[in-house]
Parts: C-alpha cells; sequence; structure tokens
C-alpha cells in the first residue's frame, strides 16, 4: 500500500459528501418550489439556475469521489474483497458524474442509473467495511457497515421516492465515507517512522 497515496485520496473522501450537500443545498435554495417531502433530488437537476447548480455539484462529487475510490483501491492493498469494495465505489462515482448528465428528463437511463447507485453505494461500503474489518479497523468497519444497513432499511420502509428518503440513504454514506478518508488522512508514511 503506498501511504503517500492513501493520505492525499482520504481528503477527497472527507470532501465530496460535504461538497454535494453545499450544491445541493444551495440547488435548492435556488429552486423555487422544489420540494423535499414531494419531489426527488434529481428534480432539482432540471429548470434553470437551480438545476445548474445541482448538475455541476453532482459531477464535481462524482469526480471528488472517484479520486477517494482510488485511494480505496489503493488502500485494498491487493485484497479481493478491499478491490471489490473499490470497484463498486468507483462505479457508484461514474455513477453520479452520469447522473450530472442523464438528468431525470432521459428517461428511462436516469432511473436506472439512479437506482443503481443506491444498490452499487451501500453494497459499497458493506464490502469495503469487511475488507477493513478484516484489517483491523473495526470502528470504521462498524461505521460502514451501520451505513450499508440503514441505506438500505430506508428503501425497504420509503412509500416513494423523495428528496427526504434519498437524503437519508446518502447521508449515512456519507459519514462513513468521511470516517474512513479521516482514517486514512491520517496514516504515517513508512519513511516517517
Amino acid at each position: 500500500m503506498n501511504v503517500r497515496i492513501v493520505r492525499l485520496m482520504g481528503w477527497f473522501g472527507i470532501l465530496s459528501p460535504i461538497l454535494a450537500a453545499l450544491m445541493m443545498y444551495l440547488s435548492a435554495g435556488s429552486t423555487p418550489g422544489w420540494s423535499l417531502t414531494g419531489q426527488s433530488l434529481s428534480q432539482l437537476g432540471s429548470g434553470e439556475f437551480g438545476a445548474v447548480l445541482f448538475n455541476s455539484g453532482l459531477a464535481m462529487a462524482g469526480s471528488l469521489m472517484l479520486l477517494f475510490g482510488a485511494g480505496l483501491y489503493e488502500f485494498s492493498d491487493g485484497d479481493a474483497v478491499g478491490w471489490i469494495g473499490a470497484a463498486l465505489y468507483i462505479l457508484s462515482s461514474g455513477v453520479v458524474i452520469g447522473l450530472s448528465v442523464a438528468t431525470v428528463e432521459v428517461q428511462p437511463i436516469h432511473d436506472q442509473a439512479a437506482t443503481a447507485l443506491f444498490v452499487a453505494l451501500p453494497l459499497s461500503a458493506a464490502v469495503s467495511s469487511l475488507h477493513a474489518w478484516r484489517r483491523g479497523l473495526k470502528p470504521i468497519a462498524a461505521i460502514g457497515f451501520a451505513a450499508a444497513v440503514v441505506s438500505v432499511g430506508v428503501w425497504l420502509v420509503a412509500g416513494s421516492v423523495t428528496a427526504l428518503y434519498e437524503l437519508m440513504a446518502l447521508a449515512p454514506i456519507g459519514v462513513w465515507q468521511m470516517a474512513l478518508g479521516y482514517w486514512m488522512r491520517s496514516q504515517v508514511p513508512v519513511d516517517n517512522l
């Protein structure tokens, strides 16, 4: 494992959920009539200025996620379970970037991509957490397992797709990602020991 890469990419794990939340907040504030409980997040991506903020925010957050995914891959250190978790996360980041272009008007591609995202992200958290658990990072793994369970659980009880449910499913994944990013950031290069 190249600790320098892991440390650098950890920053992107911390920053991408923050950037995504900020851009969603700004987009929601710039989209008159949009409702957290009556519409989906994707509906922020159609319209005028709010849509520009939302779609560019998806592209930026997805790009940061892609860099964090590279750090997850490096952290896997050749372990198949870690590699699968990183691959699922990298797939998720690509889907987020794709959703910035395939807006809600591009059907059925948009709905299929959004569904893939809400399946791949919790699966990535669970598989990556299994890898972390096996490497002795039990607190980080516990956060990841809990995030995956909550994320999936939201969709098991949700009656319809609304922004509130989407945020409830995404927020725990963001917390896991930030916790893992913080841990990655705190690694000490071997030559500094």
